[in-house]
């Protein structure tokens, strides 16, 4: 009974603080794109796709580092932007499918996204 209670004041007191209920009367920022990633890879390298909502993400102006793991070694790639929403990593050996990596990118918009991702 000592547990029923408490925890009725309990919830009694969390609702009824001020700070507990949402104002619509706030200015909020759009929420960032949600950029989704794919890796292709390629007898010289490796390369990355944006997309956001289903679109290209423009990569112009955007860095970004691909980390690929082989086994127990990593190996840091950097990325360049390519054309329209790629981004390349030239590599020395190519990059066969199935092969893991990380991705980190930031955007010219300064958005940023890291993933973990396999080649296709």
């Amino acid at each position: 009974m000592k547990k029923v209670m408490l925890t009725s004041a309990t919830l009694l007191l969390v609702s009824s603080a001020p700070g507990a209920w949402a104002h619509t009367d706030h200015d909020h920022d759009e929420a960032p794109a949600q950029i989704k990633l794919e890796l292709k890879g390629g007898k010289t390298g490796a390369t990355v796709y944006a997309k956001s909502a289903g679109k290209s993400y423009a990569t112009a102006g955007a860095t970004g580092v691909l980390t690929i793991m082989t086994g127990n070694t990593k190996t840091d790639v950097a990325l360049q932007p390519g054309v329209d929403n790629t981004m390349i990593a030239k590599t020395a050996v190519p990059l066969a499918a199935g092969t893991r990596a990380q991705a980190s990118i930031t955007f010219a918009d300064k958005n940023t996204v890291k993933a973990e991702l396999v080649a296709k």
